[in-house]
C-alpha cells in the first residue's frame, strides 16, 4: 500500500492501525496459548511467557516499526509513555471506579523487579543521554529471560494451591480454547499479520498526526501512541473491575510495565542501533521514575488502592499530558 494514502487518511488509519493492533494481538496470544496447551506445555509457563508478552505486544510492534522507519523519538516515547500511562491512567480509572485490594506476596517480586528495571533504566538514560547503545538491548532482553525463568521456577516449587500459581493458571485458561490445532495456527497467523499491519498504518499515521499538528513526535508517542498501545491493559483492567478480580490489574500493569522496558526497549536498541536518544525525554524519564515510586508503597506496605489515590493518579496522568504538550517546543516542518 502506498505510504501516500496512509498520510492523506491520518486519523482513519490511526484507528484502522489501532484496531489492527489490540485484535492481531488477541488472535495471537489465544493462538498461542491454546497451540502451547495442546503440546501439553504447563498453564503457569505459558502465563509466565506468552500472557506477559502478548499483552504487550501493541507496544513491541510499535517501538520496532517506529525505530525501523527511523522515528526513535516515537518509539522511545511509546515506551515511557506507556509505563506512565498504565500506572496513572489505568490503575487510576480502576481504582476510581472500584478500590482495587490486592495480595501484596501474589505481586512482591514482579514488584521489585519493576521498579529495579525501571531505576536501571533511568540510570543508563542518564549516563547515555546523547544515545543508548545496543549492548543495552542485550542486557536487558538477557535480564527478561533470567526474570522469566526465575519466575518460572519459583512458581512451579509453590503449591499448587497457592495464590501465585493459582493466578497464573488462572489468566492462561481464559485464553484457551477447545477447537482443533488448525484453527489455532490460522488463529495465530492472522495474529501476526494483523500485529505487523496494524503497528505500520498506526506508526506512520502518528507521524503524519504529528507533522499536520505542528507538534513533536516524542510528544506524540507520550500520548496518543503511548495511550492506543496501552489499551489493552485499560480495557482488561475496566473488564477486571466490573467482576472484582482486581488482583489481575495489578498483575497486568506490573507485567506490562515490565516487559516494556526489558523486552520492548530491549528489542528496540537491537534493532535501532544508536538511533534512540533520550535527551529529549529528560524531564519525561524523572516523572516516568517518579510514578514508579509513588506506586511502590501501594504494592509493598498498603495492599490497596483507594478511590481517593485512584483520583489522584488520574489528574496526575491529565497534568501530565498537559505538561507535554505546554513544554514541547512546536515543531515546523519542510
Amino acid at each position: 500500500m502506498d505510504t501516500t494514502l496512509i498520510q492523506s487518511h491520518a486519523p482513519i488509519f490511526a484507528l484502522v492501525g489501532l484496531g489492527f493492533l489490540l485484535g492481531g494481538g488477541y488472535s495471537l496470544v489465544s493462538g498461542t496459548v491454546s497451540i502451547a496447551r495442546r503440546l501439553n506445555i504447563s498453564l503457569l509457563f505459558v502465563s509466565l511467557v506468552t500472557i506477559s508478552i502478548g499483552t504487550s505486544l501493541p507496544e513491541l510492534a510499535v517501538s520496532l516499526d517506529a525505530a525501523l522507519i527511523k522515528k526513535p523519538d516515537i518509539a522511545l516515547g511509546n515506551v515511557v509513555g506507556s509505563n506512565i500511562a498504565n500506572i496513572l491512567l489505568v490503575l487510576g480509572v480502576s481504582a476510581l471506579i472500584r478500590p482495587l485490594v490486592f495480595s501484596r506476596k501474589v505481586i512482591k517480586f514482579d514488584s521489585m523487579v519493576m521498579v529495579a528495571a525501571s531505576l536501571v533504566f533511568f540510570i543508563f538514560t542518564l549516563a547515555w543521554l546523547d544515545s543508548l547503545p545496543n549492548w543495552i538491548g542485550g542486557v536487558f532482553i538477557a535480564t527478561l529471560a533470567t526474570f522469566i525463568i526465575i519466575s518460572y521456577r519459583v512458581k512451579e516449587v509453590a503449591p499448587a494451591t497457592s495464590p501465585e500459581r493459582l493466578y497464573h493458571e488462572q489468566e492462561a485458561r481464559k485464553f484457551d480454547d477447545t477447537s482443533g490445532m488448525s484453527h489455532f495456527i490460522t488463529l495465530t497467523l492472522l495474529g501476526i499479520v494483523g500485529v505487523v499491519l496494524g503497528a505500520w498504518f498506526f506508526v506512520d499515521s502518528a507521524a503524519t498526526i504529528a507533522r499536520d499538528l505542528g507538534v513533536s513526535e516524542a510528544a506524540i508517542g507520550l500520548t496518543m501512541v503511548a495511550v492506543g498501545t496501552s489499551l489493552p491493559e485499560l480495557v482488561t483492567a475496566l473488564i477486571a473491575t466490573y467482576r472484582k478480580e482486581t488482583q489481575v490489574i495489578l498483575g497486568n500493569v506490573i507485567g506490562s510495565n515490565i516487559f516494556n522496558v526489558l523486552g520492548v526497549l530491549g528489542a528496540t536498541l537491537l534493532v535501532a542501533g544508536k538511533e534512540i536518544s533520550p535527551n529529549n525525554f529528560f524531564g519525561d524519564m524523572i516523572i516516568f521514575l517518579l510514578v514508579t515510586l509513588a506506586v511502590t508503597p501501594f504494592l509493598f506496605r498498603f495492599g490497596r488502592i483507594g478511590k481517593l489515590a485512584g483520583g489522584v493518579f488520574l489528574l496526575g496522568y491529565v497534568a501530565y499530558v498537559d505538561w507535554v504538550y505546554t513544554t514541547t517546543p512546536l515543531m515546523f516542518w519542510d
